[in-house]
């Protein structure tokens, strides 16, 4: 999917000895460059993300879990 707003990046990740068993995934670090409600990804004024509907649609359709979504004014 070509997204606007945003450019992935490499990122260095921690852990504490308590997750140091564990093998996580892969991380990237999403940089968010767009503009509010231009484009697919942006920040409101209070620097909440927001997102278009079509990387929304991409997001839901991987079912996550602890996500708080509330609609756009």
């Amino acid at each position: 999917m070509n997204a606007t707003g945003m450019d992935i990046g490499p990122v260095e990740v921690s852990t504490s000895e308590e997750y140091q068993a564990r093998k996580l995934p892969r991380f990237v670090w999403l940089k968010v460059t767009g503009k509010c409600n231009e484009d697919d990804f942006g920040l409101d004024s209070e620097y909440r993300l927001v997102v278009s509907e079509r990387v929304l649609e991409v997001v839901l359709a991987t079912g996550p879990t602890g996500l708080s979504i509330e609609p756009v004014s």
